[in-house]
C-alpha cells in the first residue's frame, strides 16, 4: 500500500490495525470492502481458484490472505474459529458486512482440486460442519493448518438456517449461547476435521 500523502510505501502496525507511513508521519485505517475486508497489501502468492495474486488482509483484526478478484480468502485453523468468535460477538456488523452472497454454493461446488497458496499441496474438500448443519463447502491444507473459504461462506456460517422455535434443528445441538461454548464448538470442528483428513491419508 501507498501513502495517500506522499506515495511513500506503508507499513502495518498490527497492534493498532494502522497503516504508517515512515516517510510523511502519517496514519491511515486500512479501508475495508463489500466483504469487510481490510486489504494492507500485495503477495505474489496466488489464489487457488482464479490464481490472481493474492493480497495480505485483515477481518476484525484476524490476519487472512484475500483474492481481491473472486473474494474468497485463506484464513490459518486457529484464527478461523477465533474470527468467528469475535464475528458473533458483533452480529450486527457481521451481518452487514458478510451476508451470504447469491451463488456463493454454486461457485463453491463447481470448484475441486484446489491447491494451497503456501505449499501448493492439494487441499481437501469437505462440508464445514457448523452450526448450519454441515451446508457449507470449505477447502483444508492439513500440512499448514489453512482453510479457504468462498466468497459468501463464512455469511453462511454466521447466519444458520433458523431453528423451530423451541427446539433444535433435526434434532441437532443448539448453538452455544456463551462465547466460551462456541469457541470451543468451532476448536472442536477443527479438530474433527484434522481427524478426517488423517484418516482419508492412511
Amino acid at each position: 500500500m501507498t501513502c495517500q500523502n506522499c506515495g511513500a510505501l506503508e507499513r502495518l502496525d498490527r497492534e493498532r490495525g494502522l497503516l504508517i507511513c515512515d516517510y510523511c508521519g502519517s496514519e491511515s485505517t486500512p479501508p475495508a470492502d463489500e466483504d469487510g475486508v481490510q486489504v494492507t497489501g500485495e503477495t505474489t502468492r496466488p489464489c487457488p481458484v482464479c490464481h490472481t495474486p493474492l493480497s495480505t488482509g485483515r477481518i476484525e483484526a484476524r490476519d487472512v490472505l484475500y483474492c481481491t478478484a473472486c473474494h474468497g480468502f485463506l484464513v490459518s485453523m486457529d484464527d478461523f474459529g477465533l474470527l468467528l468468535e469475535d464475528l458473533r460477538e458483533h452480529r450486527t456488523r457481521a451481518a452487514a458486512l458478510l451476508t451470504p452472497q447469491a451463488g456463493a454454493d454454486s461457485a463453491a461446488d463447481s470448484v475441486n482440486d484446489l491447491h494451497c497458496p503456501l505449499c501448493t499441496g492439494a487441499m481437501d474438500h469437505h462440508q464445514y460442519g457448523g452450526h448450519d448443519l454441515g451446508q457449507v463447502m470449505i477447502d483444508s491444507c492439513e500440512a499448514c493448518c489453512q482453510v479457504w473459504l468462498h466468497r459468501g461462506a463464512l455469511g453462511k456460517i454466521l447466519t444458520p438456517p433458523a431453528a423451530e422455535a423451541g427446539a433444535p434443528a433435526h434434532g441437532f445441538p443448539e448453538e452455544p449461547t456463551s462465547p466460551e461454548a462456541r469457541r470451543l464448538a468451532d476448536l472442536q470442528l477443527v479438530v474433527a476435521a484434522l481427524g478426517r483428513l488423517r484418516s482419508g491419508m492412511q
